[in-house]
């Protein structure tokens, strides 16, 4: 990914977010989520939005374990402020397993599961 900006980057101990060229960017880092855990995320998040609705691009390639409540929480209130959701998974298997849980639990918002960050870049200018 590319350079980011030291005014426009927050960091707590499960996630990096920055803001660049409009799209929301969110680096997780080796962690096991739970629901309060998730909570934070979501909560720090908004308040680094200050109320600005953005695209974003999650790479969740690093996560070791998200569990199921904090999963339910993070697809349906995890949404605030968003304008649509690019997750990037690292392997063709995460990105099977991701698309049958968004079949399932079905996103309040435009969700997709990518294996590069710039196809997930493409996707979600068209939500600029």
């Amino acid at each position: 990914m590319t350079k980011k900006d030291s005014f426009s980057v927050f960091e707590n101990n499960f996630v990096k977010l920055w803001i660049e060229d409009e799209i929301l960017w969110g680096e997780y880092k080796e962690v096991v989520i739970g629901l309060e855990e998730a909570k934070k995320i979501v909560r720090d998040r908004i308040i680094f939005q200050q109320g600005k609705l953005y695209p974003a691009i999650a790479d969740i390639r690093k996560i070791k374990y998200v569990h199921s409540d904090a999963n339910k929480y993070l697809s349906k209130e995890g949404n605030a402020l968003l304008l649509c959701g690019a997750i990037i998974v690292g392997s063709h298997v995460s990105e099977i397993l991701g698309n049958v849980y968004l079949s399932i639990n079905k996103p309040l918002l435009p969700t997709k599961l990518f294996r590069s960050a710039e196809k997930a870049k493409e996707w979600v200018k068209f939500f600029i």
